[in-house]
């Protein structure tokens, strides 16, 4: 969904997310992104600025990238917003975002 609404943007403005995150000391659990499920832009995107923003932050495996929980959902939170501003979320990705900001 973020790629078809930003399109070649969109590894700017995940290089620009990316840059606002702060890693906190301490061991998290992995997540691992498929570019099966992203899609081949959105990957690309996603790969391109971690290498160039966050080059120790993730591990590149097989048709998917591996990173940490709380960078997962630093990443999640500014595209929602994004895709919320820029009126290309669905009801239902609003009431998600919604309802995390007010912690439910």
């Amino acid at each position: 969904m973020a790629y078809s609404a930003h399109g070649q943007g969109l590894r700017g403005m995940l290089e620009a997310i990316l840059s606002t995150y702060r890693r906190r000391p301490g061991l998290e659990d992995a997540v691992r992104i498929h570019q099966s499920i992203v899609g081949h832009g959105a990957y690309a995107a996603l790969v391109g600025a971690l290498k160039s923003t966050l080059p120790h932050g993730f591990h590149e495996l097989s048709g998917c990238v591996e990173i940490r929980v709380p960078l997962h959902w630093h990443l999640i939170g500014h595209l929602r917003r994004s895709l919320i501003d820029g009126g290309h979320a669905s009801d239902t990705l609003r009431d998600h975002h919604f309802a995390g900001d007010l912690g439910l």
